[in-house]
């Protein structure tokens, strides 16, 4: 079986070559041995190569956060198809996917930002996460505070409609 997700913005191939006894991934072509000792609340203790790892993770919606090691890393699974569908039917609105605190704002209302630019830091079960911009525009609104916390699902920061940059856009070059 093989998978595409992204790490940290870089696309990987994940093969599962073997699953028992133990199971047996392939990272990019490069196999590993893992073997998962089940743990509470999010921890994990797993050995890849005969090396013990322990960490935390959070499976969100559409990516889990991983904790090792003192960094945090960010994984997806690759979209294919309909990607950029699913993406637009919430492109204004970045909501948590998570209960959690704002730690940081790095973004202001008006402010220009692109798809990928980190909007907002918030620490949630222990883990500092970036949330970052799901498409490139117009900050419209940011609806948390530095120190607030908040819900899973709580509307953290809204983008301008596409619609009102293009009229926009258009006024400006007639102007």
């Amino acid at each position: 079986m093989t998978t595409q997700l992204k790490l940290d913005g870089r696309t990987i191939r994940l093969d599962i070559t073997r699953r028992r006894p133990a199971l047996r991934l392939a990272f990019d072509g490069v196999g590993h041995e893992v073997i998962e000792v089940p743990a509470e609340d999010g921890a994990f203790e797993l050995t890849l190569d005969g090396r013990l790892y322990r960490g935390w993770r959070y499976a969100g919606e559409h990516e889990i956060y991983v904790r090792l090691d003192g960094r945090t890393f960010v994984m997806s699974l690759e979209e294919a198809g309909g990607a950029s569908e699913a993406k637009g039917r919430h492109a204004n609105a970045v909501r948590s996917e998570m209960p959690g605190t704002v730690i940081g704002i790095h973004c202001a209302r008006g402010d220009e930002v692109r798809a990928g630019d980190t909007l907002i830091t918030i620490e949630s079960m222990k883990l500092q996460i970036g949330v970052a911009a799901p498409r490139d525009g117009v900050i419209e609104d940011i609806h948390v505070a530095a120190n607030a916390t908040f819900e899973r699902d709580a509307l953290l920061v809204s983008f301008a409609a596409l619609a009102e940059l293009a009229d926009a856009d258009l006024m400006e070059k007639r102007a």
